[in-house]
């Protein structure tokens, strides 16, 4: 897809991935084996994940209409669903958290609303505090952040003197919030992260890679540009610069928990490393893709080759990793894409091209993409139901399962649960 762009970038929102809280202590590093499992590749199936699946339609009403493009957070058994695009550039309006019934897909509410007034907030999806009680909006007026609860109570801002564009929202554990610091402007690949009171006293700093140099990550462009998002295979975006003169793509920083572990992991990066002041730069994943690895310090000074494989999208639960990957440049004709799992028990590596997805092997029912975990630890995907009505369509032996009695075709998707 491509979008033109004309001047300073004013703005973009990239989500991280949604952890999972089930607990099993300090998890063992280990090494996913990609450059060994790509030469041998075999169908995925559900079972390698889980032993168990059901099939939720999100209910469809005025309130609770979901576009192309969403993004979602769990707490306990609900999913908070914002209409959200891959790239944004401020304004928007009108739209709002939907919370929707993890077991029966029921709508339940709306929480608060896109604006810049008091309470409203800029983006629909919210973090979530570690404990599962408080939600945590950006807020219109980019100073602190909006505080809700699921009940769609608005329990006021927390930190209103910190810019939103001079730090980033991590997570909140324990009444402390930790922040990361932004350092688009500098050459480094340093990253500091300030943990503070709720009532905004810094009360530690952790620092990571401070040593190490990197491209500069500012934005600057002369003449006109544009903009190109690439979709991955686990449902997220990449998004590339380009002008005549060169390409710059926009490289983050995903975090997220697995048990008590907070993990991080930079775009075009083949390393997770897990985020604790008391340990340093400890490495909990490494994906080895051997003589095909991209250096991730390489990034916007040099190219993606047609050889180099990056990894797109990751998704942890203790026992279990899911992951998709490039080889070659995304945006390039020829790139190929594949998603893979990695057993932490067995310590084995799978891996497939996209097309095939997932066989659910539990059920009998269509091929799935996951993309999200819940803090429970189970995974799940989502089917549109243009997706369903075409596969079923092309498999006219299927009997159409109960679960989609009373669903329309114009509906919302169902979501696919995988758990133990």
């Amino acid at each position: 897809m491509k979008l033109h762009y004309y001047g300073w970038l004013a703005g973009v929102m990239l989500l991280s991935a949604c952890g999972s809280k089930e607990s099993s202590g300090s998890l063992e590093p280990g090494t996913v084996d990609v450059v060994g499992a790509i030469e041998k590749p075999e169908e995925l199936k559900a079972s390698m994940l889980g032993s168990k699946i059901r099939f939720v339609p999100l209910e469809t009403t005025d309130s609770a209409l979901l576009t192309d493009s969403w993004r979602a957070a769990f707490v306990d058994d609900k999913i908070v669903i914002g209409n959200a695009a891959a790239i944004s550039f401020g304004g928007d309006r009108g739209n709002s958290a939907m919370v929707f019934d993890l077991n029966t897909g029921k709508y339940i509410r709306s929480i608060g609303s896109q604006g810049e007034g008091p309470g409203e907030y800029s983006h629909p999806v919210p973090h979530i505090n570690r404990e599962g009680t408080l939600l945590y909006f950006s807020p219109g007026n980019r100073m602190g952040w909006e505080t809700y609860d699921i009940e769609g109570r608005y329990k006021g801002k927390i930190m209103p003197d910190v810019p939103f564009d001079s730090l980033t929202f991590v997570a909140v554990r324990d009444s402390v919030i930790l922040l990361q610091l932004s350092n688009r402007e500098a050459p480094s690949r340093k990253k500091v992260y300030r943990e503070y009171s709720l009532s905004e006293n810094l009360l530690d700093s952790i620092v990571m890679f401070p040593d190490q140099g990197a491209a500069s990550k500012r934005l600057v462009f002369s003449g006109n540009t544009s903009i190109y998002t690439h979709d991955t295979p686990l449902r997220s975006t990449i998004i590339e610069f380009k002008n005549e003169d060169k390409s710059i793509v926009w490289a983050g920083d995903r975090t997220w928990y697995v048990g008590d572990e907070l993990h991080l992991k930079e775009d075009y990066c083949d390393t997770i490393y897990r985020l604790d002041k008391s340990i340093g730069d400890k490495v909990s994943l490494v994906f080895n893709t051997g003589e095909h690895r991209f250096p991730v310090e390489n990034v916007n000074k040099e190219n993606i080759k047609e050889d180099n494989i990056f990894i797109t999208d990751v998704m942890e639960t203790p026992s279990k990793v899911v992951f998709a990957l490039s080889h070659g440049w995304i945006g390039d004709d020829g790139h190929k894409e594949y998603i893979g799992i990695y057993d932490r028990e067995t310590k084995k590596t799978y891996i497939s091209s996209v097309e095939n997805k997932i066989t659910d092997d539990l059920s009998g029912f269509m091929p799935f993409i996951p993309n999200m975990v819940t803090p429970k630890g189970e995974i799940v995907g989502y089917l549109t139901m243009d997706e369903i009505e075409e596969w079923l369509e092309d498999n006219p032996e299927v009997e159409r399962p109960s679960w989609l009695n009373g669903v329309k075709s114009d509906d919302n998707p169902v979501l696919v649960i995988i758990s133990d």
